[in-house]
C-alpha cells in the first residue's frame, strides 16, 4: 500500500473510532486529532494539528505530565 493510501486509510479508522483521539510527536506538535475529540473539547483538528500542546492546551499543565518520569 503506497503512503498516501495508507495514510487516508488510517485517517478514516481514527475518525470511525467513538472514543477522542490525539496524538503528538517527542516534540509536543500535534498529529492526530480526531472528530470525536473536536465535538468533546469544541476545538476543531484543523485549528490544533500542527501545533504544540501548549499552544492548544494552554489550561493544562500537559507539558510537565509529560516529561515526568
Amino acid at each position: 500500500m503506497q503512503a498516501r493510501t495508507l495514510n487516508k486509510f488510517l485517517n478514516k479508522v481514527v475518525d470511525g473510532v467513538n472514543d477522542g483521539i490525539l496524538a503528538f510527536q517527542e516534540n509536543g506538535e500535534i498529529t492526530v486529532f480526531n472528530e470525536v475529540l473536536e465535538r468533546m473539547l469544541g476545538i476543531s483538528a484543523s485549528y490544533a494539528k500542527g501545533k504544540k500542546l501548549s499552544q492548544v492546551f494552554k489550561n493544562i499543565e500537559l507539558t510537565r505530565f509529560l516529561h515526568s518520569e
